[in-house]
Order: structure tokens, then C-alpha cells, then sequence
């Protein structure tokens, strides 16, 4: 159809009862040809639908003669829907807690807003209803909360960010245990002590001094062999 008949069958879908139908047609009406008295008949069946916001942002957009020029009658009835339209307007007044630096605002998944760490609220024009919201940040979101606002009624409504858990540590691994060329149980390798006795003197067959070196020991003294030295390995 073309953009008269679809304006023809919108106006018709109005007369019906049918807003949603209607707005269908004065939509695509309004994309093949842009009317001022499409625009209007638009307004009304979002109005009808209880979508204010859609029905204000075409009446503004009539209002400023986007879709052409409205005559005296045409102005007053667009002006007089725009002022119905508002007044039925919802307002939200949405606070935001554990906000770290910012956070946005979501009206049934639209961004309609941002607060910030101040805590200063946010106030939300949106249609009458049901709406679902919720605040997300770079720190974590909030679980979304359901308000349903009365036309021209508010709600206020308090969300609070859940920051987003930090990952698990990954368990720690044991260690491995070093490997020797050592047969399992077989000491006498790594201990195997190699005895030196330097500049011993033997006064009536006793030792009295001497130095022991050896291997896998600090140096410790011994009744026998004096004082002994550990020997390092090459």
C-alpha cells in the first residue's frame, strides 16, 4: 500500500478500537511520506498504548514542524495531546548503592541514566506500568528489581551493586621431590666421609690435634679426631 491507504487503514484501525494496528500503519505511512496530520494520528494510538514516551517525542518532533506546517487547529490539538500525554508520564527516583566509580541505569534493558559514587539519586521519566530495572558498573551489577508505577504516579526505588566475586585461587601443586642417582635407601654414598688426619702428634699414644675432612657434615669436634671440616663437593 501506499502512503495514503496506509494512512486510510490507520485511521479506520482507530475508529476499530485497533491502536495497535493502527499505529502499524501511521508508522510505515510516516516512513513513505512525512505528514503532519500521520504524525498525529500516530501520537494518538501510542497515547492509546499507553507508549507516553513514543507519543511525546512525535508531538514535540510535530510541534517543531518536522513533519510540515500545522495550521491554528492543528497546533492547539497537538499542543492539548502533549499536555496529556506528560501529565500521564510516570516518574522514577532511582538510588544506586556500592556505585565505586559510576554506574549506568537500566529501564526494562534501555539506559535511561548514570549515577556516580556521590550517591546522588537519579530521577526517570517513563511510561505507566510494569518496568524492570537495574544497575550495572564496571565493579558488578545489581539484581534487577520489578516496580510497577501508576500514570502520572512515581516509585522510588533503591538498587544495590553486587560487586563480581574474584576468581578462585588455583590450588597450590607439591612440590616435586629432587632426584639423586642414589639407589632409594642407599646412604652410603651421600654420607660417605673421607677422613685426613693432618699434623696429628701423638704425645704417650693419644691424638691431641687434627683435622678431619669430610663430606655431608657441618664442622663439629670429636673426642678422637679434634676438630673436623666439612669437604665440599666439586
Amino acid at each position: 500500500m501506499n502512503a495514503r491507504a496506509l494512512f486510510t487503514a490507520g485511521v479506520e484501525a482507530l475508529q476499530a478500537d485497533e491502536p495497535e494496528r493502527a499505529r502499524a500503519h501511521f508508522e510505515e505511512s510516516l516512513r513513505l511520506h512525512a505528514h503532519p496530520a500521520t504524525a498525529f494520528n500516530l501520537a494518538v494510538a501510542l497515547h492509546e498504548l499507553g507508549r507516553l514516551r513514543d507519543a511525546e517525542q512525535y508531538l514535540g518532533a510535530l510541534r517543531a514542524g518536522r513533519y510540515g506546517e500545522l495550521d491554528e487547529e492543528a497546533s492547539t490539538a497537538a499542543r492539548a495531546l502533549l499536555t496529556e500525554v506528560r501529565s500521564g508520564l510516570a516518574t522514577l527516583d532511582v538510588q544506586v548503592r556500592g556505585v565505586v566509580d559510576e554506574a549506568r541505569v537500566e529501564v526494562d534493558g534501555e539506559e535511561r541514566g548514570r549515577v556516580t559514587a556521590d550517591g546522588a539519586p537519579l530521577l526517570i521519566e517513563t511510561d505507566p506500568g510494569e518496568h524492570e530495572l537495574r544497575a550495572v558498573s564496571e565493579a558488578g551489577s545489581s539484581p534487577p528489581r520489578t516496580v510497577r508505577v501508576e500514570p502520572g504516579g512515581g516509585a522510588s526505588v533503591v538498587l544495590e551493586i553486587e560487586a563480581i566475586p574474584l576468581p578462585e585461587a588455583a590450588p597450590e601443586l607439591p612440590l616435586a621431590e629432587p632426584e639423586t642417582d642414589a639407589a632409594p635407601g642407599d646412604d652410603t654414598v651421600l654420607h660417605v666421609i673421607l677422613a685426613v688426619v693432618i699434623g696429628a702428634l701423638v704425645v704417650g699414644g693419644a691424638v691431641t690435634a687434627g683435622v678431619l675432612l669430610s663430606q655431608g657434615a657441618a664442622p663439629i669436634e670429636d673426642d678422637v679426631f679434634g676438630v673436623t671440616v666439612t669437604l665440599g663437593r666439586p
